[in-house]
């Protein structure tokens, strides 16, 4: 039984690359099957939405291409499931006829992260997509992988707008004391003057919440210039 809520984080991005604002969109879903219908009705107020926790396997993933006909979908299963249940799993959901080009970039062995390309007249544009590890990994394995993802920006904000979001399993707000995962990921945020859409010195936002609403955490975030 599901104990917890998780909110949508939705940034609204006025760019050169776009002659509208574009409306970019993270959830951790927890599971697609029971929240298909939720799902699709998000999706028609959003251009990009990233979605973790799907809980898809390979063999059942083939429904994220009938959720919403105006979308093409990218997504990631976690390999080391066995049966039609799945763990994890990630997805990006880009609408139709927006842009000129959609591409997926391969990134080094993850499960966990989807880097789309979206190309315009104007110039290009990248969302990275991330389920960084939850408290039930050693750091040092999230440590890697916010590292890797780190790389990805750098690599790519050569090239045009950059844009991450996901779930980072690490609460940044700045009125809670803040272990090696938040110190980490904040640090990473400033050195490249990445502003979270969500205000992280605002103690009344969070992007989970346990069902008896007694702990809140900002763990869902969104980043850019």
């Amino acid at each position: 039984m599901d104990k917890s809520n998780t909110y949508v984080i939705i940034a609204i991005l006025i760019t050169v690359l776009m002659t509208q604002p574009t409306r970019i969109t993270t959830w951790n879903v927890r599971g697609i099957v029971r929240s298909e219908q939720e799902l699709a009705h998000k999706l028609n107020n959003c251009d990009v939405m990233f979605v973790c926790e799907t809980w898809l396997s390979y063999t059942t993933g083939t429904i994220l291409e009938t959720i919403n006909s105006d979308f093409h979908v990218f997504s990631k299963f976690d390999s080391n499931v066995c049966g039609n249940r799945g763990s994890g799993g990630v997805a990006m959901f880009i609408r139709n006829n927006i842009w000129n080009k959609v591409s997926l970039i391969p990134t080094r062995n993850s499960e966990r992260i989807l880097l789309v390309r979206l190309q315009t007249d104007n110039g290009v544009m990248y969302v990275i997509g991330v389920h960084l590890p939850s408290t039930n990994v050693l750091d040092c394995v999230y440590l890697e992988q916010l590292d890797y993802v780190m790389e990805l920006y750098d690599q790519y904000a050569e090239n045009g707008e950059v844009v991450i979001l996901g779930d980072f399993n690490a609460d940044i707000r700045i009125h809670l004391p803040r272990h090696t995962r938040a110190r980490r990921l904040c640090r990473c945020t400033e050195e490249r003057a990445l502003i979270s859409v969500v205000p992280i010195d605002d103690v009344s936002k969070y992007s989970f919440e346990t069902k008896n609403k007694s702990t809140q955490s900002l763990i869902d975030c969104e980043f850019h210039i």
